[in-house]
């Protein structure tokens, strides 16, 4: 009884570490481009409030690629960062991570009437967080003051360029910069709440591995 359990234990401590949650994201939007269920620039032409109350839109437009070109560009970016992102976290994190975002940018993105679709936001934001969980893991003996400085210098030149270009791109680009600049502060605003509380606490939601694999 006592092996079996050792086993089970092991078994489910690996499985936080396979990356679930990214590979099932990646297979769905997969699965929609094999179906040729593809988005289309300029989709909606209803008024913004409509958008962004509609369920559809919001469960579906992550997922839907403009062609074959623009989802293996996004999931050549997905797969290596979030399988990163989940061997340092878990798979619920990254999925948190992922409909938070997801869900306040696409709000942010129908009110002013910018839709979307593909997953690049969402990577954005993944990415964000990958890096400020980096900086937690890196300064995890710093103050939680000292952390919060180095999250704020660091991300603030990425959400800088991201606006700029966003502002040069006079908002008529077919790239949805905008849900890029908002991806990318969604995710790391998440991540960043995350890292100063394991700095407050001393149960943090998971101990930074010694190596990697543990």
């Amino acid at each position: 009884m006592g092996v079996e359990m050792d086993v089970r234990t092991r078994v489910w401590r690996l499985g936080r570490y396979l990356p679930i949650t990214a590979l099932g994201i990646a297979a769905i939007c997969w699965l929609f481009a094999e179906l040729a269920i593809w988005g289309e620039a300029g989709y909606y032409h209803v008024s913004r409030l409509a958008v962004m109350i509609d369920p559809t839109y919001h469960a579906m437009n992550m997922f839907m690629h403009l062609n074959w070109d623009h989802l293996i560009g996004n999931l050549q970016l997905w797969i290596p960062i979030a399988f990163v992102f989940t061997w340092l976290t878990s798979n619920r994190h990254l999925l948190v991570v992922v409909l938070f975002s997801h869900l306040s940018t696409n709000v942010i993105g129908a009110a002013v009437g910018r839709f979307g679709f593909g997953l690049s936001w969402v990577l954005f934001a993944v990415a964000a967080a990958l890096v400020v969980r980096t900086i937690g893991i890196a300064l995890q003996n710093a103050s939680a003051e000292t952390v919060q400085t180095a999250i704020v210098t660091v991300l603030t030149p990425f959400l800088v360029g991201l606006f700029v270009i966003f502002l040069l791109s006079g908002g008529h680009s077919d790239i949805n910069h905008l849900s890029h600049f908002f991806g990318f502060l969604f995710g790391g605003a998440l991540e960043a709440a995350y890292v100063l509380r394991a700095h407050t606490t001393t149960e943090p939601e998971r101990s930074i591995p010694a190596r990697p694999g543990l």
